[in-house]
């Protein structure tokens, strides 16, 4: 073979590595430092880019829906956490799990709850999700998470999906507890309306009322005036003693 010969060869082998390399898909690193596993990092690359469509092919290709990755988040959790919702609703139509928890304790149900979109947690109890996930560490549920973020719409969905009100967390807090911690008044108006027990009491033994005023009346706004002037309207029909 002539030098000629071995050096066509050799730029023919080059080519083909070359093309094959172009072909060979690889993860972001931005997606490899949450999900090690190169598989998932490609599907975490579809969430990142919101790509619903390659989300899909890859989890038909193989890749796991349900990955896990850095403490704990799952690809769907992790849809949700980046706010993706066509990888999303790829990612839960493929089955990934919605009830696994990350290392906080938190399930998609919660990340879902406390999202400033409502869609994610709309498309979860579409799929008849347990709307009373419990972290196993707080014993925080989506009702919690959603009066704590102060999301309206996600406390309402999960009132109407039935969504225990007056279940305790482990400090003792219900979802009641917590609206009037986050001074999130309107919440606190749904959840009475709707059934919690006002005279809950954490493990301090403080009801919600003992939150409600500790924003001293010269610096509340209009609207947490006339906010607690509704509750305590509330209180006083339901003949429950103002605290304040």
């Amino acid at each position: 073979m002539t030098f000629s010969d071995r050096a066509a060869r050799l730029l023919l082998f080059a080519l083909f590595i070359s093309v094959a390399g172009c072909n060979t898909s690889k993860a972001s690193s931005e997606a490899l430092e949450s999900f090690p596993d190169p598989k998932a990092a490609l599907v975490a690359d579809a969430v990142l880019a919101d790509d619903g469509p390659k989300a899909t092919s890859l989890v038909k290709s193989g890749a796991d829906p349900s990955a896990v990755g850095k403490d704990g988040r799952s690809l769907l959790e992790f849809a949700c956490f980046r706010s993706k919702h066509g990888a999303f609703d790829a990612l839960l139509a493929a089955g990934a799990d919605t009830t696994h928890a990350d290392d906080a304790g938190d399930t998609v149900m919660h990340y879902a709850a406390a999202n400033a979109d409502s869609a994610y947690l709309m498309d979860l109890l579409a799929k008849k999700t347990d709307p009373n996930m419990v972290n196993k560490s707080t014993g925080y549920t989506p009702l919690m998470a959603a009066a704590l973020a102060d999301r309206g719409p996600q406390v309402q969905a999960l009132i109407a999906a039935h969504a225990d009100l007056n279940v305790a967390a482990s400090n003792g807090d219900t979802a009641l507890i917590v609206a009037a911690e986050a001074k999130a008044n309107a919440r606190v108006l749904e959840l009475l309306n709707a059934g919690a027990d006002p005279r809950a009491r954490d493990v301090r033994g403080h009801t919600f009322q003992k939150f409600l005023y500790m924003t001293p009346e010269n610096v509340r706004s209009a609207e947490s005036k006339a906010q607690l002037s509704q509750i305590n309207a509330w209180l006083t029909a339901h003949q429950i003693p103002i605290e304040s």
